[in-house]
């Protein structure tokens, strides 16, 4: 009795479990896989890029360490993880992989020991992992592209392939470089060439003629007065 007691509890226990990983999709969805890669690796051909905890499993949650390269695409189980990512040297990354096999009982703690050791950098940025899609698509798995954005012994930054390249930061150059917007040249002076010389010197002219006609004039009247008087 008590031995049946025991195996109905343990089953009430195990159902919740098995249920919440395969339960049905919302209406109108439907399940799909997720896949996901990472661009411009080759800026940085000494370092290696990997996604911690990250497979293929739909079932049972297995802490799995997959490694990203160019042109390579990750599958993502709905159990497989949230896939973070992280950067190391490929030397020490290559190092862990050879100590440590696919086989190996010991793999996920050694996963773990690796990831918390110096020398890893936690990257920016990560997938998204998503298996829905409406029901009226195409059964195709989701796939998201990451490209590298800055990745070196000190950083790990990855945005999504859709946003756009931030624009390179330029030089302020100086006013003198640009140069001074033209202006017109100087009047010159009065008298000195130009119209306005000209101008004056013609009325000059017109002035001085008539001073000498109005001297004139007062001469020979002058001599009329002192004839009659004579």
């Amino acid at each position: 009795m008590r031995s049946a007691i025991r195996v109905a509890m343990l089953a009430s226990c195990l159902v919740p479990a098995v249920a919440s990983a395969d339960i049905a999709p919302p209406a109108n969805q439907q399940r799909v896989g997720f896949e996901f890669s990472v661009d411009g690796l080759e800026v940085a051909p000494d370092r290696a890029v990997f996604a911690y905890p990250c497979g293929g499993s739909n079932g049972a949650p297995i802490r799995e360490l997959a490694v990203l390269a160019p042109g390579r695409r990750v599958t993502v189980g709905r159990r497989g993880g949230d896939c973070a990512l992280y950067a190391t040297s490929k030397a020490a990354l290559d190092a862990w992989l050879g100590a440590h096999s696919q086989t190996d009982t010991a793999r996920e703690a050694a996963a773990d020991a690796f990831v918390a050791s110096a020398g890893i950098v936690r990257c920016q940025g990560g997938p998204r992992p998503r298996h829905l899609r409406p029901a009226s698509e195409p059964a195709e798995p989701v796939r998201e592209v990451l490209r590298v954005a800055r990745l070196d012994a000190t950083a790990c930054i990855l945005v999504s392939a859709s946003e756009p390249v931030a624009p390179v930061p330029t030089k302020d150059v100086p006013a003198k470089d640009v140069g001074a917007p033209a202006t017109a040249p100087a009047a010159p002076p009065p008298g000195k060439g130009g119209c306005a010389g000209c101008a004056l010197s013609t009325n000059g002219s017109r002035a001085s003629g008539a001073a000498l006609g109005l001297a004139a004039i007062a001469a020979l009247g002058s001599r009329r007065r002192r004839g009659r008087r004579a």
